[in-house]
């Protein structure tokens, strides 16, 4: 009750559009998989709004075993990327709301890191005078 083929996709999409093709366009009792991106960070965020819909199929499919597995694995993944990008959110957030403070709240400017730098030189320049004198 299933196919597996493995195709060369040199160009991306190519080898799922040319199983389309030959399949048809019948997609009710028909679902065909490309697996080579399956795991990727863009996969996983398009599984994020089907969590919990999609491992329920209503299609007259029985998949085998390794692909039960693998939609096992891609249902445990789902919330874990949830929650790296909502880590990440909140971690870009933070990032943003110092940095405008620290912008916002600065104490120096170009112009008195300079003027520092300047005194310091200049001052250590006396005090190595005052050593040379000694």
């Amino acid at each position: 009750n299933h196919f597996e083929t493995l195709l060369p996709n040199p160009i991306t999409g190519f080898a799922l559009k040319q199983v389309k093709d030959k399949f048809g366009s019948d997609e009710v009792n028909v679902e065909i998989i490309e697996n080579s991106e399956r795991y990727s960070l863009l996969s996983r965020i398009k599984l994020i709004s089907k969590f919990g819909l999609r491992s329920m199929n209503g299609k007259s499919i029985i998949y085998p075993y390794w692909e039960n597995i693998a939609r096992a694995y891609e249902d445990i993944l789902t919330p874990l990327t949830f929650l790296q990008l909502i880590t990440l959110l909140f971690s870009v957030i933070v990032a943003i709301v110092l940095f405008i403070k620290w912008i916002k709240f600065k104490q120096f400017t170009f112009k008195k890191l300079i003027k520092f730098i300047i005194e310091f030189i200049n001052k250590k320049r006396e005090e190595l005078k005052k050593d040379e004198e000694i």
